[in-house]
């Protein structure tokens, strides 16, 4: 019997291109963990804050900012789901104030759109390990009493 003490990650990507939906989940895929897709704005609000994901990726930068942020929201749920925005805002002076605006409503990584899949294969994979760590630290720890 084989037992795993590294539970699986849950993963939701939220944007509306198909094409780029597509690009994240082959490009995650070796992280094996279970991915959740959202079309719309709508949507990535309804799938945060009623489910636990490990991370969320999304493009829909604009939509996490407003009266009722979602970070706060989720917050305010118990969630402290990592959340990275993919900006593909062609003007540098305002793309600086969303990454600004973003990173001081609580969100984890502002990347800028075409991201290098280099670099995001490698947070993704920095942040589940250093959770998968946490986790089997603490699994050994509740063990050995």
């Amino acid at each position: 019997m084989k037992i795993s003490l590294i539970p699986k990650h849950h993963i939701l990507l939220a944007t509306d291109s198909g094409e780029l939906l597509l690009q994240l989940a082959t490009l995650l895929s070796d992280t094996r963990a279970e991915i959740a897709l959202a079309h719309s704005p709508e949507a990535l609000h309804s799938l945060a804050t009623s489910t636990p994901y490990d991370l969320i990726i999304t493009t829909f930068g604009w939509s996490l900012l407003g009266p009722n942020p979602l970070v706060r929201t989720m917050r305010s749920e118990g969630y402290t789901t990592p959340i990275f925005v993919l900006l593909s805002e062609e003007d540098e002076t305002l793309a600086g104030n969303l990454t600004m605006a973003l990173l001081h409503c609580g969100i984890s990584q502002v990347l800028s759109l075409p991201v290098s899949t280099r670099r995001l294969h490698r947070k993704v994979h920095q942040l589940f390990d250093t959770r998968n760590q946490r986790t089997t630290f603490s699994i050994a720890q509740k063990l050995s009493y």
